[in-house]
């Protein structure tokens, strides 16, 4: 799901403040978010983002090479439950995570491992208008 310029603003925000370095995208969709992070890191800074979907990664790729950061954007192509076992623990700063919400629990779990201490965690769309809580629906 795309996050809007809210989320985007909180996002950039988080990174300015906490001075992170280091970020870890789970979910890319279009590549709004990695931009919006990207525009707040440091030049030597790099959001790494994880993409399943081809299509996604081909218009995130058309939006990144138009801008002039795309040198801070890593894509990572594939499930990211798999591809999070490739980074070394305690090597990101912040943790955006918006994508398939049933894989949420597993994000969590591997992705803490991944931030460092006092490294920040964000997941967007958490609550899915409270069906995350209803045990009977599979998808939340």
């Amino acid at each position: 799901m795309l996050s809007g310029s809210l989320v985007g603003g909180l996002l950039q925000m988080l990174i300015k403040i906490s001075g992170a370095e280091r970020i870890l995208e789970i979910g890319m969709f279009t590549g709004y978010s990695a931009l919006k992070m990207a525009e707040a890191l440091p030049e030597h800074g790099k959001v790494h983002s994880c993409e399943l979907m081809e299509k996604h990664v081909k218009t995130a790729t058309a939006w990144f090479e138009k801008s002039n950061i795309n040198h801070k954007i890593i894509i990572h192509q594939g499930e990211a439950v798999k591809t999070l076992e490739e980074f070394q623990a305690g090597s990101f700063d912040l943790m955006f995570v918006d994508a398939d919400k049933v894989n949420y629990p597993e994000y969590y779990r591997k992705g803490n491992t991944l931030l460092k201490q006092g490294g920040i965690a964000v997941f967007d769309n958490m609550l899915w208008s409270g069906t995350v809580l209803n045990p009977n629906d599979d998808d939340a």
